[in-house]
């Protein structure tokens, strides 16, 4: 109403309430996505290049998940239970999977290597971050969003381990080529 469309509209463009809450999720994912990737543009290649890009690109995403917004509409969906499958999946195909792809995509910048490969990677790396801090947040254990410094922590601490993994990988791929 407010933006001067009809219901017929909306159906048209987003299917249901669920597509119209999707596209919204989606936006936000791609937009919190895209800023990271002009951040790290074309860096160089390299470990320290990749271990640092990683830290900033994963405190990045934890700022993202850690915002209202984004933490109310998490709550949401998993509070429907699986009552509303269509929402669940939304969520995790138009949100999460948008984060795991543009994860992948900047760790592929750095090791010549194909995003789609990395996304099961990219997909751990985000479970990794998410333990802790945003966990504690997203339950309610802790008031307020976290304070920068254990934000920036904590993203350090993922890129950290999870780096030996991502070596390892391009000395993989370094060794096929």
């Amino acid at each position: 109403r407010l933006a001067g469309g009809s219901k017929a509209t909306l159906v048209k463009y987003f299917g249901d309430r669920n597509g119209l809450i999707a596209a919204a999720v989606e936006e936000e994912a791609r937009g919190a996505m895209a800023g990271l990737l002009l951040e790290h543009g074309d860096a160089g290649k390299g470990g320290a290049d990749l271990a640092a890009a990683l830290a900033v690109t994963l405190e990045g995403v934890l700022r993202f998940y850690l915002q209202p917004a984004s933490l109310t509409i998490y709550r949401a969906v998993v509070a429907t239970g699986g009552d509303d499958p269509g929402a669940a999946a939304a969520f995790y195909e138009r949100g999460h999977l948008t984060i795991v792809n543009g994860l992948a995509d900047i760790i592929a910048r750095h090791l010549g290597i194909d995003p789609a490969v990395l996304a099961p990677t990219a997909d751990s790396i985000l479970h990794t971050l998410r333990s802790g801090l945003y966990e504690m947040t997203l339950l309610g254990l802790r008031a307020g969003i976290p304070a920068d410094e254990e934000i920036t922590a904590r993203a350090v601490s993922a890129a950290h381990l999870v780096m030996p993994a991502l070596e390892q990988m391009r000395q993989e791929q370094a060794g096929s080529h």
